[in-house]
């Protein structure tokens, strides 16, 4: 279980940095703008949804495409741009989501014109009128680099408990650790039986001290090489055959 722990703080903090760097330096901000509408005396109920949908037709949509702030082709403003009408009401709402607010903004402020001109040009006048400006495009995507530290951090702590819940087997951690202190018990049962052997004494053991060697001399014993010498003198010899 310790290996499984450790795993998960090394996956935690290595899902902190890449969240970190794919926050910081990766991933794309979109801002989106948004823009109100409103339908003065609509001639049909259902006039002000249908502007709504002439709102991305593409006629409007290659127009506001061929502005030189803007330079888009149809399809892709067609996946920029929405349109709405909330049922029951003379409203509609415009947004644009795009890599930078101020283009956002251009956008809205296109579409809503060159609907304008498609309606008068369709119905005979341009009963649109504008009730909440473009506003300068706000982030809507993306997350801030702390969140996307802690979001790594967190999923590479989930990604180790779910290694462990799959992988450790208790029973299995048992065996080996009955295994070990088995092993260890051998082991020890061996140093014991070292301990026993004389062998591993034989620079503990103290060394006897040497006796001198005693030497006869005519009837005495000489203990050392002077008292032998003085022994082995003729007058020693005499008077000590005489004691």
């Amino acid at each position: 279980m310790k290996k499984y722990i450790i795993t998960g703080i090394i996956l935690g903090l290595l899902g902190g940095v890449a969240g970190y760097v794919y926050a910081a330096y990766f991933q794309t901000i979109e801002y989106t703008s948004n823009g109100t509408l409103a339908v003065l005396t609509p001639e049909a109920v259902n006039q002000p949804k249908d502007f709504a949908e002439i709102a991305k037709s593409r006629s409007v949509l290659e127009a506001v495409g061929r502005r030189d702030s803007i330079n888009e082709s149809y399809s892709s403003l067609l996946a920029m741009v929405t349109a709405t009408n909330t049922t029951g009401t003379n409203i509609i709402t415009l947004s644009a989501t795009t890599s930078t607010g101020e283009k956002s903004r251009r956008i809205v402020v296109a579409v809503s014109e060159e609907l304008g001109k498609q309606v008068e040009r369709l119905y005979g006048k341009n009963n649109i009128k504008v009730v909440d400006e473009a506003s300068q495009g706000s982030s809507v995507s993306g997350i801030s680099a702390g969140k996307a530290a802690l979001m790594g951090a967190f999923a590479g702590v989930i990604v180790a408990a779910a290694a462990a819940f799959i992988f450790y087997d208790p029973k299995k951690v048992e065996k080996e650790n009955m295994k070990q202190k088995k092993v260890a018990r051998s082991e020890k049962s061996l140093l014991d039986d070292d301990e026993l052997d004389p062998r591993f004494f034989e620079d503990e053991v103290p060394k006897k001290e040497e006796e001198p060697v005693i030497r006869r001399v005519g009837y005495k014993y000489a203990k050392t090489d002077s008292e032998e010498k003085k022994r082995s003198q003729p007058a020693y010899r005499r008077t000590n055959r005489l004691q």
